[in-house]
């Protein structure tokens, strides 16, 4: 299983790594202006999906799991 973590970082260094990535400049300060009207609470873990979908959530390594040939194609047979 991956475990993937959330690290908030300052607006300004979301926005210089964008711009290093080659994200355009018009782009990168929409980004780094969305990501940091989000509150700490906001990113919570709720019960809302399972409900939604009337099933338990998967991870994504189970759904890609799932899906493998979708993916891959052909590569899959390999």
């Amino acid at each position: 299983m991956i475990l993937i973590t959330y690290e908030a970082i300052p607006q300004a260094d979301y926005r210089d790594r964008l711009l290093a990535s080659g994200i355009p400049a018009w782009r990168a300060v929409d980004l780094a202006f969305i990501a940091d009207v989000y509150a700490p609470g906001d990113l919570a873990v709720t019960p809302d999906l399972p409900r939604l979908l009337g099933r338990p959530a998967r991870s994504l390594s189970a759904f890609l799991d799932a899906h493998r040939d979708v993916f891959l194609g052909d590569a899959a047979h390999a």
